[in-house]
């Protein structure tokens, strides 16, 4: 008996054709009326993958903050020089 992993796995299984010539199919990694679920490792305590959760999202807003900054800055400095001849 396979397992779930040899399975249901990504990669390449050798199939012979009626020619005996081989050829490459992909396995399915999941049936297609179960496309909508996705495996992932448990969550044990809540509270703390949302305290995670919300410090990446903090993370990723002061990143991104920071960034349209910079350009903001950029596109400012490089105006300036222009119009007023600096």
């Amino acid at each position: 008996m396979k397992t779930f992993a040899s399975t249901h796995s990504r990669t390449q299984n050798n199939v012979k054709d009626e020619r005996g010539n081989a050829k490459h199919c992909f396995a399915r990694v999941q049936a297609s009326n179960n496309a909508h679920i996705r495996e992932h490792s448990p969550i044990y305590d809540l509270q703390a993958y949302k305290a995670r959760q919300r410090k990446i999202k903090r993370q990723n807003f002061l990143k991104n903050t920071a960034e349209a900054s910079m350009y903001f800055c950029a596109a400012a400095l490089t105006f300036s020089m222009l119009f007023w001849g600096v």
